[in-house]
């Protein structure tokens, strides 16, 4: 859905970033270092290029080591929206108890990068979930509407606002939230299963042309 977002503001560093984030961890880093070169070149005093493709590929399993690199880029680069980011992307991923200093950093992290880039949608979506996780329904009801306005398909944002909705006991409007998250999903998984079909139908360069013998 990022592609909408830049379909509307081209020359958008984060947008640029972020949807590298996305296509490293679906596993096409190819594009993913054409995006992060594309906002290198937008805003070059900010961390894209290659540290940000390194920091986009973390695991679970590699959280600790990505966050102590996330925290050391931004002693370098203080104000970068989309490290800030991804440090809150990595804090909300291990886990930690509402209410604990944890969770209150990873909170604290999203919002100052939404106060430094309010285009920035993924870190609306993570500031939506830790208030989802939080029970700050209505605060996580705003963050999900404003990510709408930009992305009307976020599949995120959908779920959040869905369960947010539901749990403040307001169902009016959750069968067309249903109706578009499982179309934002259809259409996620048909792209995805594009892309996996021309990747097995690509021609091993390693392979002799069947023609030569």
């Amino acid at each position: 859905m990022i592609n909408v977002g830049l379909s509307r503001i081209p020359d958008s560093a984060a947008l640029h970033a972020a949807r590298g984030v996305s296509y490293v961890q679906s596993g096409q880093p190819e594009k993913g270092e054409a995006d992060f070169a594309a906002a290198a070149k937008l805003n070059p005093n900010q961390a894209f290029g290659s540290e940000a493709y390194g920091l986009a590929s973390f695991q679970v399993k590699e959280l600790d080591t990505a966050l102590i690199s996330v925290r050391a880029k931004l002693k370098a680069h203080p104000n970068d929206a989309f490290l800030e980011y991804l440090l809150a992307q990595i804090l909300a991923r291990q886990g930690p108890a509402a209410g604990s200093a944890e969770f209150n950093q990873a909170v604290a992290v999203a919002t100052r990068a939404i106060a430094l880039n309010p285009n920035l949608i993924e870190a609306r979506d993570v500031l939506g979930s830790l208030y989802l996780k939080s029970g700050q329904l209505q605060k996580s009801i705003q963050q999900s509407r404003m990510v709408l306005v930009k992305e009307p398909e976020d599949p995120e944002a959908l779920y959040h606002f869905m369960q947010a909705l539901r749990r403040t006991g307001k169902t009016d409007e959750i069968p067309d939230l249903v109706k578009r998250l499982v179309a934002a999903q259809a259409a996620s998984g048909k792209k995805e299963a594009e892309q996996n079909r021309f990747r097995l139908v690509e021609p091993d360069k390693n392979q002799p042309d069947a023609q030569s013998n």
